[in-house]
């Protein structure tokens, strides 16, 4: 008794993942770690320390920023967005087939906020599950290919 695959799919093709993939997870995820910051959640999803009296009251009253500069006077949550410069420039980029990079171009800000009790360097939580909701979706798409595949069993 033998087995035949007429329409051949390697196995190992289902965890094929196309550079479009990963463009969308990097995308999502940078989304995400933005969102995040805005309502005020950190890597684990955790609320962020406050901010110092001091430069809450400055935030307030728009003087935490350079002369001119249009700013968020937002405090409570604390979200990150005092001129949007340093979340705006977090970006998804270098898709490959077997990943993608989150770049943090304003990484010292990111670094001092963390610092300070306000980290997003990383993936929380909440976003990983988006990750994984996207990744196995294409799996699972590339599973259902492969079980249409056609079988001939020859007897003898």
């Amino acid at each position: 008794m033998s087995a035949q695959l007429d329409g051949i799919m390697k196995i190992t093709k289902i965890l094929d993942m196309p550079v479009s993939i990963w463009k969308r997870v990097g995308g999502r995820a940078t989304t995400n770690i933005v969102r995040g910051a805005d309502a005020g959640k950190d890597k684990n999803d955790d609320n962020f320390k406050g901010y110092t009296a001091e430069y809450s009251e400055r935030k307030k009253r728009g003087k935490a920023s350079p002369k001119g500069v249009s700013v968020s006077r937002q405090v409570s949550p604390p979200n990150l967005r005092l001129t949007s410069v340093m979340l705006n420039s977090i970006k998804a980029h270098k898709p490959t087939r077997t990943g993608v990079e989150i770049d943090f171009r304003d990484a010292m800000k990111v670094m001092g906020n963390a610092k300070e009790g306000r980290d997003i360097f990383g993936i929380s939580p909440s976003n990983s599950n988006d990750i994984t909701e996207i990744i196995s979706e294409h799996l699972g798409k590339n599973i259902s290919k492969y079980a249409k595949i056609p079988i001939t069993v020859k007897i003898g």
